[in-house]
Protein backbone atom coordinates (compact mmCIF):
# COMPACT_ATOMS: atom_id res chain seq x y z
CA UNK A 1 0.00 0.00 0.00
CA UNK A 2 1.22 3.35 -0.89
CA UNK A 3 1.95 5.43 1.72
CA UNK A 4 -1.21 8.09 2.73
CA UNK A 5 -0.28 11.59 1.92
CA UNK A 6 -1.72 14.46 3.78
CA UNK A 7 -3.68 17.56 2.48
CA UNK A 8 -5.01 20.26 4.62
CA UNK A 9 -8.59 21.65 3.05
CA UNK A 10 -10.54 24.45 4.33
CA UNK A 11 -13.56 23.22 5.84
CA UNK A 12 -16.92 24.42 7.38
CA UNK A 13 -20.02 22.51 9.55
CA UNK A 14 -22.83 22.52 8.10
CA UNK A 15 -24.48 23.80 10.72
CA UNK A 16 -21.67 27.10 9.93
CA UNK A 17 -22.96 26.49 6.50
CA UNK A 18 -26.56 27.48 7.58
CA UNK A 19 -25.98 30.53 10.01
CA UNK A 20 -27.04 32.73 8.19
CA UNK A 21 -29.76 31.11 6.41
CA UNK A 22 -31.49 29.16 9.24
CA UNK A 23 -35.02 29.06 7.78
CA UNK A 24 -33.86 26.73 5.62
CA UNK A 25 -32.91 24.35 7.97
CA UNK A 26 -36.41 22.57 8.93
CA UNK A 27 -36.70 21.78 5.10
CA UNK A 28 -33.49 19.64 5.05
CA UNK A 29 -35.05 15.92 4.96
CA UNK A 30 -32.11 13.86 3.39
CA UNK A 31 -28.05 14.47 3.74
CA UNK A 32 -25.84 12.28 2.17
CA UNK A 33 -21.93 11.95 4.27
CA UNK A 34 -19.04 10.64 2.14
CA UNK A 35 -16.35 11.38 4.46
CA UNK A 36 -13.72 9.18 4.30
CA UNK A 37 -13.43 8.75 7.84
CA UNK A 38 -14.51 12.08 9.44
CA UNK A 39 -18.17 11.15 9.80
CA UNK A 40 -17.75 11.79 13.86
CA UNK A 41 -16.70 15.32 12.66
CA UNK A 42 -19.65 16.24 10.51
CA UNK A 43 -22.47 14.39 12.83
CA UNK A 44 -20.95 16.69 15.50
CA UNK A 45 -21.33 20.19 13.26
CA UNK A 46 -24.85 19.36 12.87
CA UNK A 47 -26.20 19.82 16.25
CA UNK A 48 -28.45 23.08 15.23
CA UNK A 49 -29.70 20.50 12.21
CA UNK A 50 -30.12 18.09 14.60
CA UNK A 51 -32.73 19.79 16.32
CA UNK A 52 -34.22 22.02 14.29
CA UNK A 53 -35.11 19.35 11.49
CA UNK A 54 -38.31 17.21 12.12
CA UNK A 55 -37.79 14.49 9.12
CA UNK A 56 -34.23 14.00 8.19
CA UNK A 57 -33.15 10.86 6.78
CA UNK A 58 -28.67 10.39 6.68
CA UNK A 59 -27.29 8.02 3.65
CA UNK A 60 -23.81 7.47 5.38
CA UNK A 61 -20.93 5.83 3.75
CA UNK A 62 -19.83 4.09 6.59
CA UNK A 63 -16.07 2.01 6.35
CA UNK A 64 -14.69 1.05 10.18
CA UNK A 65 -10.91 1.29 9.18
CA UNK A 66 -11.40 4.88 8.08
CA UNK A 67 -12.98 6.15 10.86
CA UNK A 68 -10.46 4.20 13.20
CA UNK A 69 -7.92 6.09 11.43
CA UNK A 70 -9.80 9.47 12.19
CA UNK A 71 -9.21 8.25 15.97
CA UNK A 72 -12.54 6.95 16.70
CA UNK A 73 -14.42 3.51 17.06
CA UNK A 74 -16.39 2.72 14.37
CA UNK A 75 -19.26 2.52 16.77
CA UNK A 76 -18.69 5.74 17.93
CA UNK A 77 -20.54 7.33 14.96
CA UNK A 78 -23.56 4.91 15.46
CA UNK A 79 -23.92 5.27 19.17
CA UNK A 80 -23.89 8.92 18.05
CA UNK A 81 -26.68 9.14 15.81
CA UNK A 82 -29.07 6.50 17.84
CA UNK A 83 -28.55 8.99 20.77
CA UNK A 84 -29.67 11.85 18.61
CA UNK A 85 -32.57 9.58 18.03
CA UNK A 86 -31.95 7.48 14.57
CA UNK A 87 -32.53 4.22 13.78
CA UNK A 88 -29.90 2.48 11.40
CA UNK A 89 -29.96 -0.09 8.88
CA UNK A 90 -27.55 -1.24 5.94
CA UNK A 91 -29.10 -0.19 2.70
CA UNK A 92 -29.78 -3.42 0.67
CA UNK A 93 -29.60 -5.83 3.78
CA UNK A 94 -32.58 -6.60 5.05
CA UNK A 95 -32.26 -8.11 8.82
CA UNK A 96 -31.86 -5.98 11.48
CA UNK A 97 -28.44 -6.11 12.52
CA UNK A 98 -27.41 -4.71 16.04
CA UNK A 99 -24.44 -2.10 16.02
CA UNK A 100 -21.43 -4.84 16.87
CA UNK A 101 -23.19 -6.61 13.63
CA UNK A 102 -23.47 -3.24 11.47
CA UNK A 103 -19.30 -2.88 12.28
CA UNK A 104 -18.49 -6.44 11.34
CA UNK A 105 -20.20 -6.64 7.99
CA UNK A 106 -18.57 -3.21 6.88
CA UNK A 107 -15.51 -4.33 7.48
CA UNK A 108 -15.80 -8.07 5.51
CA UNK A 109 -17.65 -5.79 2.80
CA UNK A 110 -16.52 -2.19 2.69
CA UNK A 111 -17.74 0.14 1.93
CA UNK A 112 -21.50 0.17 2.78
CA UNK A 113 -24.01 2.20 2.38
CA UNK A 114 -26.13 3.26 5.91
CA UNK A 115 -29.80 4.53 5.90
CA UNK A 116 -30.33 6.57 9.42
CA UNK A 117 -33.77 7.54 10.10
CA UNK A 118 -35.92 9.31 12.68
CA UNK A 119 -39.83 7.96 11.21
CA UNK A 120 -40.68 4.75 10.39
Amino acid sequence: MPPIAETIVETTSLDGFFKSRPELIPLITAIKIDAEGAEMSIVRGMANIFKNSTNLSLILEYVPYLIQASGYEPEDVLYQLAKLGFKIKIIGVNAALTFPQIVEYSQRNPPVNLLCYTND
